[in-house]
């Protein structure tokens, strides 16, 4: 079974957004954010750190309250395990 996401939906961050700051461009400019980087951290979990604390800070919340799966609650990031592909036949090499 597929594990359920418990985070903020991104449409709603957006609102949120869109409510404070009236459109990403005025957002992006506010913060000296690109519009790229914001909607990658929408789209993509762990796009970036720096930016997630930014929309967090702009929002007046913490980033673990808006990407529980992302966040820890101290406010460090979660990062995810890299994946490390092995030769062919799946015995790495020392």
């Amino acid at each position: 079974m597929a594990q359920k996401y418990t985070g903020w939906h991104r449409e709603n961050i957006k609102a949120e957004i869109r409510k404070k700051f009236g459109s990403f461009s005025a957002f992006g400019a506010t913060l000296g954010l690109k519009k790229a980087s914001i909607s990658a951290v929408l789209h993509r979990s762990n796009a970036s750190v720096r930016v997630e604390r930014a929309i967090a800070s702009a929002l007046e919340l913490n980033p673990h309250e808006i990407w529980p799966d992302r966040w820890r609650t101290d406010d460090t990031p979660i990062l995810p395990r890299l994946k490390v592909k092995h030769p062919k036949g799946g015995i790495p090499h020392e």
